[in-house]
């Protein structure tokens, strides 16, 4: 059995720059206690349970009635269960589980009470699995999850049956085809698939996935008093990737994915279009097709026998039914890490992330581009004995002031120290 208990506290800083009115901090306090525990009944039979409680306070700017004010709050309080049983025998497994999650959440305007929300969530499940052979594996599952919030009229629940099977004819080769029914209370059926196959020559592999999917709206994007549209639909989608990567002879490796995804019925934040929600910036949904295409390239070279440098960048080319870029996506998205062991005990990273390009966006008093940036991380850990390390992190190391959704600050430099064992 593990039981791990943990708080956190900040100061924090005014989640709205630029209105004087809102100048204050907005700090943050929180604490969770969670076990994990399991007995093993036979060698092929394990039951277990697992839990957590969370507790927590967060202040933030801009709420209540107009004028809006910086002295809000919420409080928070959640916690869950999970109850499961893994039985294996033969070729076959098998896992049970029942899940139980449930949250309330307080708002406190002004120091006085102004509403409180709750939610829940119930569900079961089952997953098996038959492997006949190294080149085989079937797996299937049956899960049932039933959805509540103090918000909305009535439950919804949502009953999902589906197969998955992986092949590997030949070495090197691999395909895998999945298919998933759902039956959703408040929207009826809907059938999503996925197939891939994966080919390996020499050090390069080549691989290419389709798929379709759909998502309901939460109960949040449909009934919150202040940010829902009961009128919402799901959105549905199709997702195509093809990727290429080689591994040399000196352990360095490269690899690149050209990706699409076609959205019909996107549920966004706001409607570009007009107002939608039942405030401005309430939720909306944008009818027509919205097109997210791009490029993902990484690359890995080792420094020697004791470091190593890898990069990762994106090009995302993301557009609403008009045209238009979808906001919050960023254009560019790269990444550098130079990470290494200085000696035996002692290890070091340092991480540059650039991201730019963003579309005009809501915020709290704008409709503007978040900020272009660069962020340094930094890592250093030394391990005192085996299985207990000792490190410190720096996040922002240059102090970057920058803002992704206008008005919105983020976090300046900060540091972290810490420890991690294991027994």
């Amino acid at each position: 059995m593990a039981i791990s208990f943990g708080k956190f506290g900040s100061g924090g800083f005014s989640a709205i720059k630029g209105d004087p009115a809102m100048d204050d901090t907005d700090g943050y306090e929180g604490e969770q206690l969670s076990f994990d525990s399991y007995v093993d009944i036979t060698d092929s039979l394990r039951v277990g349970l697992t839990g957590f409680r969370h507790e927590g306070t967060s202040e933030y700017d801009s709420c209540g009635p107009w004028p809006y004010t910086q002295d809000c709050r919420t409080e928070n309080a959640s916690q869950g269960l999970r109850g499961y049983v893994e039985l294996s025998y033969g070729n076959f497994s098998h896992v049970f589980d029942a899940t139980s999650f449930e949250i309330t959440r307080d708002r406190i305007v002004s120091g006085a009470p102004s509403g409180t929300s709750e939610g829940d969530r119930h569900g079961w499940s089952y997953r098996g699995t038959y492997t006949p052979s190294e080149a085989y594996t079937l797996s299937f599952g049956l899960d049932e999850k039933q959805e509540g919030s103090s918000a909305a009229p009535n439950d919804v629940t949502i009953a999902g049956q589906f197969v998955e099977a992986l092949w590997a004819p030949q070495p090197g080769l691999d395909l895998a085809l999945s298919i998933r029914r759902d039956d959703h209370s408040s929207f009826g059926e809907f059938w999503s698939g996925r197939a891939s196959v994966s080919y390996g020559i020499g050090d390069t592999t080549i691989r290419a996935v389709a798929a379709n999917g759909f998502r309901a709206p939460s109960l949040y994007e449909l009934f919150d008093p202040l940010y829902g549209n009961a009128t919402l639909d799901p959105e549905t989608s199709k997702s195509f990737e093809l990727g290429v990567d080689h591994v040399f002879s000196s352990g360095a490796s490269i690899g690149g994915t050209l990706f699409y995804t076609e959205i019909e019925d996107l549920i966004d934040y706001f409607d570009p279009d007009g107002w939608l929600g039942p405030i401005p910036g309430g939720y909306a949904q944008m009818s027509g097709t919205s097109v997210t295409k791009g490029v993902e390239i990484s690359a890995l070279f080792p420094l020697g026998q004791m470091a190593q440098i890898e990069g990762n960048y994106t090009y995302t080319d993301a557009q609403d039914r008009n045209g238009n870029q979808l906001q919050r996506v960023p254009e560019h998205d790269l990444a550098l890490t130079l990470s290494g062991d200085l000696n035996n005990r002692l290890s070091g990273a340092l991480t540059a992330q650039y991201k730019g390009g963003w579309a005009d966006t809501f915020g709290a008093t704008s409709f503007e581009a978040g900020d272009n940036y660069t962020l340094v991380n930094a890592r250093i850990g030394y391990e005192f004995a085996p299985g207990i390390e000792g490190y410190a992190r720096i996040e922002n190391l240059f102090d970057t002031d920058y803002q992704v959704i206008p008005d919105y600050q983020t976090a300046g430099r900060s540091v972290y120290f810490g420890i991690n064992a294991d027994f």
